[in-house]
């Protein structure tokens, strides 16, 4: 009877340790990964805070231009008179 449970606990830690192992390899394969996507990653994260940046001084310049009292504009000259036609009197 022990040497039954003994060789079912042998099976058991076998199995255990075939998962690790394959739990292993794609834990590595992943850091493997991430390893080569670190550049983009980084590129992106900048070109993020350079957006994040743009948007903010955007904001500021609009709110800047509301906040600026408007300059009195110059009202447009009256329409002239038209000239009288001098040359179309009948004599």
């Amino acid at each position: 009877m022990t040497l039954l449970i003994d060789a079912m606990i042998l099976a058991m830690l076998a199995g255990v340790l075939a998962y690790a192992w394959m739990v292993d390899r794609r834990v590595r394969f992943l850091m493997e990964t991430l390893r080569e996507l670190q550049p983009m990653i980084t590129a992106y994260a900048a070109a993020v805070d350079k957006s994040e940046e743009s948007v903010r001084d955007l904001a500021s310049a609009t709110r800047s231009l509301t906040e600026a009292p408007a300059a009195p504009r110059a009202q447009p000259a009256p329409p002239a008179k038209p000239a009288p036609r001098t040359g179309d009197k009948a004599a």
